[in-house]
This record gives C-alpha cells, structure tokens and sequence, in this order.
C-alpha cells in the first residue's frame, strides 16, 4: 500500500526483485502482466534502495454484462465467483480475469483493463450454467474476439445465462 505520494516502504532480503503495482481503479496497466519489461531493481546487503519508478500505462476498460433473468448465478462475495468466470486470452495466451465490478438478482457485470488497439480472446466459463452471447448462441469454449479500441474504452460486451447445463 503507498501513501498519499505514491510511496511504500519494504524490508527486502538481499536479491533480485521485479517491481508489480496495481491499481485500485480500472484504467491503469500492470506493467508485470501487459508491459514488454516490468521496472526490475537490485537490493545488496544493508542497502537501502530508493527511486524505483513504476510506469502504468493507460488502457481500455472491458465491461462484460452478465444478464441472468432466471436468477441462476450463485450471490458473489468477492471480485471474482467461480460460477461463472470472465477472461481475457492474449495473442500469447496469457489468461487474466475480470473482476466482478457490480451485481444485482439478475446480472453482473465484470472488468478488465487491457492495452489500447489489441485483439483478444473473451471467454466465459462456467462449469454449470449455459451462457449465450448477445445474438443467443451458445458461448464456444474458444471464446469470442474482442478488439480494444485505439482511445477510449469499448461499449460493454453482453451475455445472458440460458439455463443450466445438461
């Protein structure tokens, strides 16, 4: 956790480190998961080490809408419900979740901050339920294409829960 400037304090064993962040807020990039080299550093004995730099990049913010009008999906307790997941696939099949940013009875909707101008692949997974996609076909277990826009964020993709699996 940093404080009010962005700063934070850890007592390291001598080695090397790679440096992580993430954001509380959607909009901002993990350099550790989309950058092409995340900010790495040194720590020798009795060294102190100050200075470290963590860039994050803006990026795209993925709604994905969850409808479920037959109140099938199971009440969520955390950011993420095994349920039914969302992921993003990359080109190099790096997989990343969606976290859960609302529910209500009868939906959810989840989030991912991806780079700006890419293609990936969207999956929704559920080992229970069947999911259709905005035109009421069966969600494929390749998952749909996404394109995140070059600016801006994208219009929400949307699902619907049709029932439960056989």
């Amino acid at each position: 956790m940093t404080n009010s400037r962005g700063q934070f304090a850890a007592f390291l064993p001598p080695g090397n480190y790679v440096a992580c962040a993430q954001s509380a807020a959607q909009g901002d990039l993990d350099p550790c998961h989309w950058a092409t080299a995340a900010p790495t550093f040194t720590v020798s004995k009795s060294e102190v080490v100050s200075g470290i730099k963590i860039a994050m990049a803006a990026g795209a913010v993925l709604t994905i809408q969850i409808n479920d009008p037959n109140q099938l999906l199971a009440p969520v307790s955390g950011p993420t419900s095994p349920d039914c997941r969302v992921q993003v696939v990359t080109s190099k099949g790096h997989r990343y979740e969606a976290i859960i940013a609302n529910a209500t009875s009868t939906s959810r909707s989840h989030v991912i901050t991806v780079p700006f101008g890419a293609t990936y692949s969207l999956q929704v997974i559920s080992p229970k339920l069947a999911v259709n996609n905005s035109s009421g076909a069966p969600v494929e277990a390749a998952g749909a294409s996404v394109t995140a826009p070059a600016s801006g964020n994208p219009p929400a993709v949307t699902f619907a829960v049709s029932g439960v699996k056989p």
